[in-house]
């Protein structure tokens, strides 16, 4: 005699992630715990030290943290558009260095909007094109 089998068989959606739908990262955390001390002291230099690009240097040399791994989180404490994109320079442009990350692109795009500075802003946006970077929900949300 042949018996009968039941499968139980559930259906789940999709998640975003699973979907087409396309998210914008999140940035990771800090992965070390001396970076927090290290993303005060770069905001510190850059608004308080006249030489603050060898400061910078020093400080960041001494921490053995990479500055492509600390922009974002360095950019989100700055106040000023002006040091925002002097730090976003000098961390872009900086030999033997990794390149900035969208979140970094996202960080001086909130920043900018955060003060109105539309004419860096679209020159940020059409970087971000060039190096097909995509800015979080959040940075776009601040443009808006």
């Amino acid at each position: 005699m042949i018996g009968t089998i039941t499968l139980k068989i559930q259906y789940q959606r999709p998640s975003l992630l699973e979907s087409n739908h396309v998210t914008a990262p999140k940035p990771p955390p800090l992965r070390r715990p001396a970076s927090v001390p290290l993303v005060i002291d770069a905001v510190r230099i850059l608004a308080t030290h006249a030489h603050w690009r060898d400061s910078l240097e020093s400080r960041f040399a001494e921490s053995k943290v990479l500055v492509s791994d600390v922009a974002h989180f360095v950019l989100d404490r700055i106040h000023d558009p002006e040091l925002g994109l002097k730090f976003f320079d000098w961390a872009n442009s900086r030999p033997f260095s990794c390149s900035l990350d969208g979140f970094a692109y996202s960080s001086l795009l909130k920043l900018l909007a955060r003060f109105r500075v539309f004419s860096e802003i679209e020159l940020v946006l059409n970087s971000m094109k060039v190096e097909n970077l995509k800015p979080t929900h959040e940075s776009l949300n601040s443009l808006i």
